[in-house]
């Protein structure tokens, strides 16, 4: 019969592989399942006449527990662990460095044609683009900037004071145009991002000037190409 070593083993090897909702409901099934068959076997098997539950079941239980509670911590789409980030309200994420992530942009579909893409910026200088639609490139990209560039750009972020700037400007003054969503993470604190609708008036000048510097430092049109569509029409109010 199956001891508890044996199980322990394989719980640990199980969740470890674990990446969506999808495989964690397999584990639950699966190592859950094994566990209290089996211990109700060994339970029934015991030759001392105990009602004490054998500790294969005890191990099977709590694996089926974790296992549940595990379908729903996970994200629902794969990841790497520690190493991902992401942002559900903005759609910002990160597969490179969860820890060392300091700059977030992501630019939405609007009514026409504007580029779709997000691009995240690392303090050892990583870049990484995505591009999702009616961009030059699509799929990811890595770049890379110097050290000085990274710091530059943190310093016109502190400047521009972004944390007190409002989680959101997504009033429709103007209608049809695309949302930005842009990220800062300074050293010891966590990740601000905030929501930037294009056509709302009252946002701060000085938050387009800071998306734009995020362009403008990975150098963007190589990836998303220098002739820009912007909506099909657009009314303001």
């Amino acid at each position: 019969m199956w001891s508890s070593k044996v199980m322990a083993v394989l719980v640990g090897l199980a969740l470890t592989a674990c990446q969506t909702r999808t495989q964690a409901t397999v584990v639950a099934i699966g190592t859950g399942s094994i566990g209290l068959v089996g211990g109700y076997f060994e339970h029934d098997a015991r030759a001392d006449g105990s009602d004490l539950p054998p500790l294969t079941l005890i191990v099977g239980s709590a694996v089926a527990i974790v296992s549940a509670i595990s379908i729903f911590v996970l994200e629902d789409e794969p990841h790497e662990g520690p190493r991902y980030w992401h942002d559900s309200r903005s759609g910002l994420y990160s597969h490179h460095s969860r820890s060392g992530l300091l700059f977030a942009l992501r630019r939405t579909s609007c009514f026409g044609l504007c580029p779709e893409y997000s691009v995240a910026i690392y303090r050892d200088g990583v870049v990484e683009y995505r591009g999702s639609a009616f961009v030059r490139t699509t799929g990811t990209v890595l770049g890379r900037l110097e050290l000085e560039q990274v710091r530059a750009l943190e310093e016109q972020f502190v400047n521009a004071d972004f944390l007190a700037f409002d989680r959101g400007y997504v009033d429709e003054d103007c209608t049809d145009l695309p949302t930005a969503y842009v990220g800062f993470r300074p050293a010891g604190r966590a990740m601000k991002v905030v929501a930037h609708y294009l056509g709302d008036r009252s946002a701060p000048k000085a938050l387009l000037a800071l998306e734009e510097a995020i362009d403008n430092a990975v150098d963007i049109e190589q990836w998303i190409g220098s002739e820009h569509a912007g909506p099909s029409a657009t009314y303001c109010r």
